[in-house]
């Protein structure tokens, strides 16, 4: 929100976070593209005992993962959409209260002005309270896609036969795809967990981050 009186601070309050924080990392999980025929790598053959699995692409990319992302942003959507009022209000009360400054006297304006900064103030906490409802409702929808997935995993780590596995991002350059457990994991977990439905958390059901 632009502002251009004496709060364009206090009630400068962007609810594009909403947005992004319905994602978090999990909207970032989708493997890149894969590269052009002529740069792949001729990797060797699959090393036996070692297997790679990625958490965040089987989170991200699963049915589950994908039916939470797009649920988190309908209800951001919606969330934005009834804060806006009150937001675009106490912008238009800001640039009224700069224009008539010169009008005022000391006291009617500081009265104005420490009004205008209390509403600017309790309107930041609700859309902090906002935030924090998308960001643990989200948290616990993944969660319980997690809860889905880990016994898959170790169920596919003891079919492979795996003595090591390995978290692919940012941990190694490339290995040969036929080590890589995800693929078959995210298939197992879509069979399993399908989707997920993403319920609001209420204000009073939210935990006190440290």
């Amino acid at each position: 929100m632009q502002t251009s009186g004496p709060f364009r601070r206090t009630v400068a309050l962007s609810l594009v976070a909403l947005a992004a924080g319905s994602t978090g990392a999990i909207a970032q999980t989708p493997a890149a593209p894969a590269p052009a025929a002529a740069n792949v790598p001729a990797y060797g053959p699959p090393i036996t005992g070692v297997c790679i699995f990625t958490r965040e692409v089987a989170l991200g990319t699963s049915q589950a993962g994908v039916s939470v992302i797009q649920q988190l942003q309908q209800l951001s959507k919606g969330i934005e959409s009834n804060l806006a009022p009150e937001r675009e209000a106490i912008d238009k009360a800001d640039k009224t209260l700069a224009a008539e400054k010169a009008k005022l006297s000391s006291a009617k304006f500081q009265e104005r002005a420490a009004a205008l900064q209390q509403r600017a103030q309790t309107f930041a906490q609700t859309v902090q309270t906002r935030n924090a409802q998308i960001g643990q409702s989200r948290d616990k929808a993944m969660a319980q896609i997690g809860e889905a997935l880990t016994p898959i995993v170790v169920s596919k780590i003891s079919e492979h036969h795996c003595s090591l596995v390995l978290e692919s991002r940012g941990i190694i350059y490339g290995a040969n795809p036929a080590m890589d457990l995800t693929p078959e994991v995210i298939q197992q977990l879509n069979t399993a967990l399908p989707t997920v439905t993403v319920t609001l958390l209420p204000p009073e059901a939210l935990q006190a981050k440290p």
